[in-house]
This record gives C-alpha cells, structure tokens and sequence, in this order.
C-alpha cells in the first residue's frame, strides 16, 4: 500500500499485526521514545497503533482513541498517564511520544502537542513490540509506514525530525528548446524547481549556476540564481535569459546549468540538480563583424598553436623580441636588458620611478639560459594570452592604422600565471584611407575562414608579420613597428602593490628605455587643484581621447613641474578635484589614465586581460564585455562595452555602415578622432 515514503503495511484486521520479538533494547526503564507516520481512515474507538503489552499489563502504549492520539506509559507502581491531542482521518500525520524521565511528550507532524508529569521508571513486560493490532480485537484501520522505537536517551529535536522525509527535488525547463533565433535576440526560459519533501521539513533553499561553456554566449539567471527558501511541496521559478553574438557559432547550444539545495535545520542536507538549456543559433545574416576572430582573439585554438605559439614560434616572445632587436643576435641582450631597467630607480620626465629589485627573482632567475648564460629566448617563462586588433585607434595624419597587439602572461616557475603581464603594442602603418580600409579588410576576411583551425591560424600570421615582422616600420627605430611595451603587474611589490609602467625602443641605442605613462599625471596630482585646471582648460581633447588611446593631451610639464606621469600605481582610485566643471570631462580623464581605466572607474581589477592557466582561455574585464558602472560624483549610470564599439567600428569600415556608436559621455563626434598609439 502506498506510504509516506515507499510502501506502508495497511492494517485492516486484529490479524493485521506486526510483531517485533522482545530484545533487551526494547527493556522499558525511565525512556522511550515512539513515532510513525499514520493515514487512518478513521478517528473512532481504540486504534493502536505501536504498543507493548503482555495480557492486560501494558508499558507502553500510541494509538488512536475516540478522536484523539494518545501516548501512555505506565510506571513501576501501575500508575497510567496519558498525553492527548486530536487528529484527523483521511491523511498522513507524524504523531510521535516520549517520556524522558520526568515528562510524558506528545507531538503531531513536529510539533509539540501535549505534555504531562509523570517521574518515576516505567513498568516493563516481557513481550514484543507490536505494530497496528493487540492480540485481542483492538486494531488499527488505515495505513502506518516509518515507524520508530527508542529506549535510548533522544532530545525532542532528534524525534520531531523524524517528521520531515527528504525526496529529490526536481524541476522542468520550458521552453525545452529555444528553436533557431538570430544574433543579439534573447530567449527566456523557465526553470521551475519543485521541492518535494513531505512533513514538517524545513524550507529548502536553491542556488542555481549557470556558466556556458562558450563566452561568446551570455546566459544569466535572473537575480543571480539566489532564491527565497522553499516549503516543502512548493515550486520556484528560476528565469535565464541567453544570448548569443555574432561571434557566436550557429548551431544548437547545451548550456549546462547546476541547481544546489540546502536545509539546515534540525540537520544539514545537501543535493545538486544538473540540467542543460538548448540554445539555437540561426546564421546571421547580411554583413557583420566576430569581435571573438576580428578584434580580440583569445581562443586557445590560437594562443595555444602549438608551432607558432611556442619554441621559436611567430607568435612567442622570443621570435618577436629577435625581429625588434637590433640584429638577432642582440635580442637575448635587449631582453636581458628590458626586464633590468626595474632593478635599479629610473629618472622618467624629472621625477623617480622606485625600483622593483624583485625583478630579479620573479622573472631572470626562473628564466632558462643558454650555454653562454644569455636568457634562452625560445624557454621564455611567458604564455599568450591574446591577439589584439585596435583598428579603432587609426590616426592617417601619424601614419597609423591603429595597432596590432600582443598580450603575454609572466609565468610562475610551476608555469601557473602570475599577475604580471606583458603588451606589445605595433604600429599599423598606412599613408591613405585605402591602406586603413585594407588593414580593416584583412582582420575582417579571417571570419572567413574554419575557427579554430590551421587556415584560421595560417591567415592571422600573415597579418601579424605584416606588423611585427622586421622591417615592417621603416621609419621605426629597428625597423620595427613597436609603438611601446608596457607592463602591469602587481608580483614585483612586497605588498603586492600593482605598478604600470611603459617602455619603448630607443633612437639612440636600438635598446629599450623606459618611458613616461601617457595620458596619465604623475599620481600626487590626483585630488588637487592642478588637476581641476588642467581638465577644465582641456576638457573638450579630453573628451575626444579614445579608450585606451595615447593621446597628447596631458603634456610632460605643466607650470614647470612634471606633470606626465613615470609610471603609476593601481589602487583602484577614481581621478578627480574639486573644482572641475564637467563631470563628462572628470570621467573621461580618469578613464584616459592607465589606473583609472585598470579600476573603479570601469568595474574593473588591474587587469584587462586576465592571465590563465595552462589550456584555459584569458579573462576579460567588464570593461571590454560590458558593464554599468555608478558615477558617484554625478549619481548617473554609465554603460561601457569597448568590444561592442570596437566591433561597431570595424563594421562602419568593412560592412559600410555608420561609425562606432558613441561610448558613455561622449560628445557628438568624438569617437572621429584617432589618436596614434595606445595603452591598454
């Protein structure tokens, strides 16, 4: 017969009856403790329901009596007490009894519903623990499941526990599939979780994660997949809503997802649902860019290419290093001496950029060397992170299409990441708008190709020797299109301090220097008055400065002083001053400098590009996802995705369409001006 967990014993008859033999575990002293889940399908006469009992001699003793659970016991002196409490018939209840010794309890379905005085040990009778019937008439009529027998000392939590049996929960996704949508159209579906435990349980409280595989496909549960507690027979709903991009692969889409389920009183329980949302990309149609393949490419089908991402690879460090030195044969020396400049303190634009002596541990020492003791270039403790195309920064009055970049990870010696990274960032060169068009062309023509595969891999190189290949800047020192390196990283401090800092190739010695932060004022001018004039007299190139742009707005010296920044720390600061008249203005220059950018000011955390670990795929910050950030300084909202408007850049030029949409704060036409080379 069907019970409250599984099958139950119906009892329809004095015959009926379940018998377990006497053992010295059920010798009846000053405990017991009874319970049972019962459906009677009546509430009149005399039901028991568990009993112990030798001829007329009873012990113990829960039944049903004349509309009434009853729990007796009887002591030593043959003295009967009874706790009492009305129940209903036609459905299951947890009734439960206990003498502890001093007290007779009663509960129903958990809760305590009588108690009465009693003191003194109970009178024990040699005969079994009997189920449903006596061995007279009496019996019960209905059905009885889970029952319960104690002589041990118990607390009323442990017994009233007895009254919540946990089930799986379960749950439904509607719709099941989401059918074919197009790039950018989002899809809701419904998970509806039910909580199927029976008693007096308490709430169970869900969790849902949802994490698609894919980063080009946005799937979020709505508040986070954080939902109120649930009572037992209850359902919830958690809403998704997923989206997929340009970028994204058309075809069916399983996004897993991960539902958790906790109860923690009167005991911790624990259980994880897994399901998956069937999310359908149509192809898109008409002209349109890949942001994924075209501007920042991160997939480890590219950074992890196992000819040219390592050894002497197009795309190592070491290969690129070789094509910028000098000759070849000074590379090992140009890198040797790039990563010493930190070890000693550098005079930048008057003002002194403290040394970072942990240079030595964290990166030359790990470093392999070669018999000559040079720094091996083809074992560089370094990882790919990403390719960059920065099109939207094209300036044609200083010969530049924008920039090309690479973005390398500093290796710890076990090869996990460290946070420290690396840019190189390369001229574009073009003379006229056909040559930007053509640059533009060639990022946009590798969406044509398999992602991942070889051919994809084999045409990005192309583009990137055109950049980074020796001879590729004429007018470079080198030859090379370098524009500057620049670093961010936080392992070189004791206090983990993070430090930007900009190198570029020197005319005079063909051996880098290190360089001034542009865009950026030396730090002690955050908050003061020179700051305030200098953005009001400047607000308007100020505002006209592209994200990531090194632009000129910010001079070397302002009043006589340096003004222009060595290198800048990161604490995650806000720029600005009393004084400033434009708030936009405010924004901007805090966004224009390397720490303003790397922070607050975008929801971001020191990084753009966050290192991975080996097989992984980089980290992006929500600055180049997308994210609203809060002004505190005006009360409104911004909205910055610098993807988004990078791939909307890209599109004005290989698809015709109109130009980037404005970023958050912008003036009109702003986003039309192109400043040279760049710093994030």
């Amino acid at each position: 017969m069907p019970g409250i967990s599984g099958l139950g014993v119906q009892i329809r008859s004095a015959k009926d009856v379940v018998q377990v033999p006497d053992e010295p575990q059920f010798t009846v002293d000053s405990r017991v403790a009874v319970a049972a889940w019962v459906n009677p399908s009546t509430v009149t006469g005399d039901q028991p329901i568990v009993i112990k009992r030798l001829q007329n001699r009873t012990s113990f003793s829960l039944g049903v009596h004349n509309g009434n659970v009853e729990m007796s016991v009887v002591t030593t002196s043959g003295q009967t007490f009874i706790s009492r409490a009305p129940i209903a018939a036609g459905a299951f209840s947890h009734v439960a009894g206990m003498y502890d010794g001093t007290f007779v309890f009663l509960f129903i379905n958990g809760q305590q519903v009588g108690q009465v005085f009693v003191g003194g040990a109970l009178r024990d009778v040699f005969a079994p623990i009997r189920i449903g019937a006596t061995t007279q008439t009496q019996h019960f009529d209905g059905v009885i499941d889970d029952v319960f027998v104690s002589t041990r000392a118990i607390s009323k939590d442990e017994l009233t526990a007895l009254s919540c049996i946990h089930h799986a929960s379960t749950f439904t996704v509607n719709p099941a599939a989401s059918g074919p949508v197009s790039p950018g159209t989002t899809v809701h579906y419904d998970v509806a979780v039910t909580n199927h435990d029976v008693g007096a349980c308490q709430p169970k409280q869900y969790d849902g994660f949802l994490s698609p595989p894919d980063p080009t496909i946005t799937a979020l549960f709505d508040g986070g997949g954080f939902f109120p507690s649930v009572a037992p027979g209850r359902t919830v709903t958690f809403g998704a809503d997923v989206t997929g991009t340009d970028d994204t692969s058309p075809g069916v889409h399983q996004l897993p997802f991960f539902i958790d389920a906790f109860t923690f009183t009167p005991t911790f329980t624990f259980e994880q649902l897994s399901g998956q949302l069937t999310f359908e990309l149509a192809e898109p149609t008409g002209c349109f860019v890949r942001t994924q393949r075209e501007l920042m490419i991160t997939s480890t089908g590219v950074v992890d290419d196992p000819v040219r991402a390592s050894g002497s690879g197009v795309w190592t460090f070491g290969h690129l290093v070789r094509e910028m030195a000098p000759t070849p044969e000074d590379a090992p020396a140009l890198a040797s001496k790039l990563f010493k400049l930190p070890l000693t303190d550098q005079t930048i634009n008057g003002l002194t950029v403290a040394a970072r002596p942990a240079m030595q541990q964290v990166l030359l020492d790990i470093w392999p060397k070669t018999a000559s003791g040079d720094l091996d270039l083809d074992k560089a403790p370094m990882r790919l992170q990403a390719v960059v195309n920065r099109i939207d920064m094209r300036d044609l009055s200083a010969g530049s299409a924008g920039e090309g970049r690479f973005v390398f990870g500093v290796n710890d010696p076990t090869g996990g990441p460290q946070d420290f990274t690396i840019i190189l960032e390369y001229n574009l060169p073009a003379k006229t708008q056909q040559d930007v068009l053509d640059w533009a062309n060639r990022w946009h023509d590798l969406s044509s190709h398999p992602f991942p595969s070889e051919e994809y891999n084999a045409a990005l190189e192309k583009i990137t020797r055109l950049f980074a290949d020796r001879g590729a800047g004429p007018g470079g020192v080198n030859g090379s299109a370098l524009a500057e390196l620049r670093t961010n990283e936080a392992v070189l401090s004791p206090f983990h301090r993070w430090e930007l800092r900009g190198f570029a190739l020197s005319p005079a010695s063909g051996f880098f220097e290190e360089v001034t932060v542009k865009e950026t004022p030396d730090l002690g001018f955050n908050g003061t008055s020179a700051l305030a004039d200098f953005v009001n007299q400047n607000a308007a190139a100020i505002e006209a400065v592209l994200p990531g742009a090194n632009g000129n707005t910010v001079p070397a010296q302002r009043g006589g002083t340096s003004f222009l920044a060595g290198s800048v720390f990161n604490d995650l600061v806000r720029w600005s001053a009393p004084g400033i008249n434009d708030p936009d203005a405010r924004f901007h220059q805090s966004l224009n400098t390397c720490n303003g950018c790397h922070g607050p000011e975008t929801n971001s955390a020191f990084l753009m590009v966050v290192p991975r670990f080996p097989g992984g795929e980089a980290g992006l910050s929500p600055f180049l996802t997308g994210t609203s950030v809060f002004d505190p300084f005006t009360g409104q909202t911004r909205t910055l995705n610098d993807l988004g408007r990078r791939n909307s850049d890209l599109k004005g030029l290989v698809c015709g369409a109109p130009g980037a949409a404005p970023r958050a704060g912008a003036k009109p036409n702003a986003l039309n001006v192109r400043r040279p080379a760049a710093r994030r």
